[in-house]
């Protein structure tokens, strides 16, 4: 997977989106945990200037596990929030919320609400 990470991000930094894509299509699959692919594919984008690309993939990262209380739902809410074309944040947020156990909703989508998306979740930094 640090091979294929590697090669997508020169890919992605050299402008070949298609080349980046199927690597970075591969990292996910030959990762030994899923998520951490997508996280790791969502870093890539983001530094080859793709921020839309990155956010799908943090979306995908929090839908893998599927767990409200995870916190990658924050970065992936942050970023469709500000980049609406990625997807619909408020169509996400409530699908966290309807996973919620219902003693926890309020506290949760407190947490989705807040400003902290950047502190949320690790970003995986491309292996040199």
């Amino acid at each position: 997977p640090a091979v294929l990470e590697t090669a997508a991000l020169i890919d992605g930094l050299a402008r070949r989106f298609g080349g980046a894509e199927r690597k970075l299509t591969d990292l996910v699959y030959y990762s030994p945990d899923r998520v951490d692919g997508f996280v790791r594919a969502a870093a890539v984008w983001e530094r080859a200037g793709r921020p839309r690309d990155a956010c799908v993939q943090r979306v995908r990262a929090a839908r893998w596990r599927d767990d409200p209380e995870d916190p990658l739902w924050r970065p992936a809410i942050a970023c469709t929030r500000s980049d609406p074309g990625a997807g619909d944040w408020r169509a996400i947020r409530q699908y966290v919320l309807d996973r919620a156990p219902a003693d926890r909703r309020e506290a949760l989508a407190a947490t989705l609400d807040s400003g902290d998306s950047d502190k949320a979740a690790p970003v995986a930094t491309p292996a040199p």
